[in-house]
């Protein structure tokens, strides 16, 4: 079991939206640059090396974090000089980004830290599939791209809070007849706050 999790799944993304995420997550506290070095890290992912960091200048962190040629990027928020948020934004096969956040390791920051990601989501409404929030990792083997994505994966535990699109909750049997607060375009199940 992991130490937890927040899946952001976004329809539409581009360079233009990772720089405003970003920004907008740096205003929050999340920042890319660690404080005590000011350098912008990124994970390596293999297959030579994984979770090496790799400096990277933040004017290539937009087009790299916004996926222009697909895969993945992983990279490091910090919180502090000693305190980081490991981050991978990832394609989707039909477009849009998945961006996973790890809470694993902030201890009794982990709750601001939710917060501050679940607003960057609401000032993205319009624009997310749904998210996952799954504070102790009890959910890390379920399919969360089948479920969000609309393609009716079963949920044998069920996460903390999930939001997906009125239209996916409509056509999946557990989440319809599940008790879920409907804010368009999306239903949450579960809201912890």
């Amino acid at each position: 079991m992991s130490d937890g999790f927040y899946y952001w799944y976004r329809q539409v993304w581009d360079t233009s939206r990772s720089l405003q995420l970003l920004d907008a997550l740096d205003r929050l506290g999340l920042r890319t640059a660690n404080p005590a070095t000011g350098l912008v890290t990124t994970l390596t992912s293999g297959p030579d090396s994984w979770g090496e960091q790799e400096p990277i200048t933040a004017q290539e962190l937009g087009p790299a974090g916004g996926l222009v040629h697909g895969g993945a990027l992983s990279l490091q928020l910090w919180l502090d000089a000693g305190t980081d948020l490991y981050t991978r934004f990832r394609a989707l096969p039909k477009g849009g980004a998945a961006i996973e956040f790890g809470l694993d390791g902030l201890g009794e920051r982990q709750d601001r830290v939710v917060d501050s990601l679940s607003r960057a989501v609401h000032d993205s409404w319009q624009e997310t599939a749904g998210y996952v929030i799954d504070r102790y990792g009890r959910t890390e083997d379920t399919d969360w791209d089948g479920v969000i994505l609309g393609g009716g994966e079963r949920i044998d535990e069920w996460p903390d809070e999930l939001a997906v699109r009125e239209s996916v909750a409509a056509h999946h049997a557990q989440l319809a007849a599940a008790e879920g607060m409907s804010n368009p375009p999306l239903v949450v199940f579960g809201r912890t706050s």
